[in-house]
């Protein structure tokens, strides 16, 4: 019987800054990074900027001291981030989420994976196979070794 591994959780704003800041990076051409500025009219905290890029979504189970991934190489859901922030992502994928928790797999062209504790806000159907939806950032996962994500 293979025990599931469980992974800490940091959820403090400094972690989570730095995350998103890597993920941007690596994504994006420095020329094209502008700065997360929330419109003056925007009920965001923290503002969202266009943002591309692949990610894996898949089910987690939270635990009061960690989270729980069940063959994160094997499940999950392909999607493509439509916007970013400090607090969430915008997202666009073919199927439903896999559930209220999530965890989302940024896997760079060059650098290590950068895995994300996400909560579901809204999602909703845009079309026929296709959905949008919007997810908190709770934390980042903290691994000792790299969690398989591909």
């Amino acid at each position: 019987m293979d025990t599931i591994p469980s992974y800490g959780l940091i959820s403090d704003s400094f972690a989570v800054r730095s995350a998103v800041t890597a993920i941007r990076e690596a994504f994006t051409v420095p020329s094209e990074c502008r700065p997360m500025r929330a419109p003056p009219v925007d009920r965001r905290k923290f503002g969202r900027v266009s943002f591309q890029a692949p990610v894996r979504i898949t089910a987690a189970v939270f635990d009061g001291t960690g989270v729980q991934i069940a063959h994160a190489e094997q499940n999950g859901l392909l999607a493509r981030t439509r916007d970013i922030s400090l607090s969430g992502i915008g997202l666009a994928h073919a199927a439903p989420l896999p559930g209220g928790k999530l965890v989302a797999f940024f896997s760079p062209p060059s650098g290590q994976s950068i895995c994300l504790a996400i909560e579901v806000a809204w999602s909703q159907a845009a079309a026929k196979d296709s959905w949008h939806s919007g997810v908190r950032i709770l934390g980042v996962l903290d691994a000792a070794e790299p969690i398989a994500c591909s």
